[in-house]
């Protein structure tokens, strides 16, 4: 049986530029990363915007006719 030796993992000292170039770019387009930060962002805004008062007053009136 062939063992792996920790040096042969991804992110290793000894990987070429452009494989770790590969990885970053794989790392950048990650879905379940993306979906995160997506969601981080919009619970953030949503914050936000529940934070800001703003009184009914503000809308102009509504005339009533019958």
């Amino acid at each position: 049986m062939i063992e792996r030796s920790e040096a042969a993992t991804p992110g290793d000292a000894e990987a070429s530029p452009v494989e770790r170039e590969e990885r970053d770019v794989h790392d950048r387009d990650d879905p379940r990363r993306l979906a995160e930060e997506a969601r981080a962002l919009v619970e953030r805004q949503a914050a936000e915007l529940r934070a800001v008062k703003v009184p009914i007053e503000t809308e102009p009136p509504a005339p009533y006719r019958p």
